[in-house]
């Protein structure tokens, strides 16, 4: 994500990123796809999980954020590749430099997940419960993000209705 935000960037004047799963669905048509002031945890409330938001451990599934404000929270962590925990990795960014988070009520924040197997290529992140005891502090999140991502282009094909952007990355040496 960092990668492709970095590329985007130099082709398109922006200033809001909405970072979504590709397996939800927003069920209100009043729903609005935009950047405030500050953060907002989008996909919040999830069939999958009847509606309910029991832990504010995460802003994952959609997020919308500032360019500003994922630039000054270094983007995302750069060992978060693969599938699982970069939502609460970016929570914990959010904190740190205390962004306050925002969710539209019920019914605005309410999702549909497609119900899917997981995809044999995109394996558990190998880091989950050991990174996240490691990754607490501000000076980790200055050290390791949008600053030290590593990474060629594959291929790079823009389309009038999305570019399809495709990125080898460099062997991490973080830890």
């Amino acid at each position: 994500m960092n990668a492709a935000f970095i590329e985007i960037d130099k082709i398109f004047k922006f200033d809001c990123l909405i970072f979504h799963d590709v397996d939800m669905f927003v069920e209100d048509g009043r729903h609005m796809y935009n950047c405030v002031d500050a953060p907002r945890h989008l996909g919040a409330l999830v069939q999958k999980y009847n509606y309910t938001f029991p832990c504010q451990c995460h802003v994952g599934g959609v997020l919308s954020i500032k360019k500003e404000q994922f630039k000054a929270i270094n983007g995302f962590h750069i060992l978060f590749y693969g599938w699982g925990d970069e939502d609460k990795d970016m929570l914990g960014r959010l904190r740190a430099n205390k962004l306050n988070i925002t969710r539209y009520p019920q019914p605005l924040a309410k999702y549909t997940m497609i119900t899917h197997e997981r995809d044999k290529w995109n394996p558990p992140n190998r880091f989950r419960e050991s990174f996240l005891l490691l990754h607490k502090s501000l000076n980790d999140i200055k050290k390791y993000g949008l600053n030290t991502v590593n990474y060629s282009i594959d291929s790079f094909t823009l389309k009038p209705t999305y570019t399809l952007l495709q990125l080898k990355l460099s062997k991490l040496n973080c830890y």
